[in-house]
């Protein structure tokens, strides 16, 4: 047996390696031992993981996390189960490195890069570069993302470096929508941080060109921010605030919405464009290259330059369309066969099986 001892930063709602990783394979039985190592000192979301799997809080104090991978290590060694670490985050993936120097582990890791590198600032670039230097492997959740990463990690690490595509949850939004939910075609929904590179800026003075339109912002706030712009700007009347919401409720939510908008300036390869392809929304994104690789794969998804005016015309143009839901039923189609959560969990337990051995 593989004990996969997943790294983060901490436990969210909205979380992938939470989500996509620890509940999905805990739900689906997969035959594997997990533990979550986490960089916080507890649990403040309202995630229940599952009873079967360890939860550890180290925060990240190197002593906390070098005797919780020792002891890791005695008991699996015991039980003649072979480890592997995954790595997620880049706060935690640096304290994990900077902390098991001697014990030998570096061997079994996996660092996964979930966004664009050639965006990120210099702080952020140079701990990427740490952590993939330390990792036996490491993954970006794109092939747009690897083509961007670090050209100095590709040539030292060669076939080490490659891509694995994210995946939707398909079964998990089946369940959750609301299907007796009357879909609006003039309500637009964005899922995600309310942070620079997530652009809702952009979003929000769009509103002040789609009169008949409504805007769904689901994500933690920025403090208050964006909201302050929908008053300035006029449109607070049309924006509504969701908040940070559990992931079945934002199934639940965008179920009534038709056309699903991300002007973010990167991303890895964004769970949320895949989720709302796949719940029969139409994406209207902005043309980073991860966006572009999904589009590239799905009919009806409207890859854009960030221009507000273009915007407005192509959003109200599907707004308007006859077509409108019948197309996001075959985008539906397409997403399940292309992002598989399945097929990105057969390539995953692969590069599990190379480092345990």
């Amino acid at each position: 047996m593989i004990c996969v001892v997943t790294v983060v930063d901490s436990v969210s709602a909205t979380s992938m390696p939470i989500n996509e990783f620890i509940i999905f394979r805990s739900v689906h039985s997969y035959p594997i031992k997990q533990i979550l190592l986490v960089g916080d000192n507890k649990n403040t979301s309202d995630v229940i993981i599952p009873e079967e799997v360890a939860v550890i809080f180290t925060g990240n104090d190197r002593k906390k996390i070098r005797n919780a991978v020792a002891e890791i290590e005695k008991e699996n060694a015991k039980n003649s189960i072979k480890t592997v670490y995954h790595l997620h985050h880049q706060k935690s993936a640096f304290a994990f490195f900077s902390a098991v120097g001697f014990l030998g582990v570096k061997k079994k890791t996996l660092f996964t890069v979930h966004s664009t590198y050639s965006q990120r600032d210099l702080k952020y670039k140079l701990s990427s570069i740490f952590c993939a230097l330390n990792a036996k492997k490491v993954n970006c959740v794109s092939f747009a993302a690897l083509k961007e990463y670090s050209t100095f990690v590709k040539a030292l690490k060669r076939k080490s470096v490659f891509a694995v595509p994210n995946g939707v949850d398909t079964e998990r939004i089946d369940s959750a929508i609301d299907k007796t939910n009357k879909r609006d075609r003039n309500a637009l929904v964005c899922v995600g941080r309310m942070i620079p590179l997530k652009n809702h800026e952009f979003l929000i003075k769009l509103m002040t060109l789609l009169t008949e339109n409504k805007l769904l912002l689901i994500g933690a706030e920025d403090g208050g921010t964006m909201r302050a712009l929908a008053e300035k700007l006029g449109v607070a009347d049309r924006v509504e605030f969701a908040g940070l919401i559990g992931r079945d409720e934002v199934f639940s939510r965008i179920s009534g919405c038709a056309i699903y908008l991300s002007a973010s300036k990167t991303e890895g390869l964004p769970v949320s464009v895949l989720e709302a392809g796949y719940a029969g929304l139409l994406p209207v994104i902005s043309d980073i290259a991860p966006h572009v690789e999904i589009a590239g794969k799905c009919k009806d998804i409207c890859v854009l330059p960030l221009d507000l005016e273009i915007w407005a015309k192509n959003v109200r143009a599907l707004s308007q369309s006859p077509d409108l839901f019948k197309k996001g039923e075959r985008l539906s189609k397409d997403i399940k066969e292309n992002f598989s959560l399945e097929k990105m969990h057969e390539k995953y337990f692969s590069v599990y099986e190379e480092l345990a051995k």
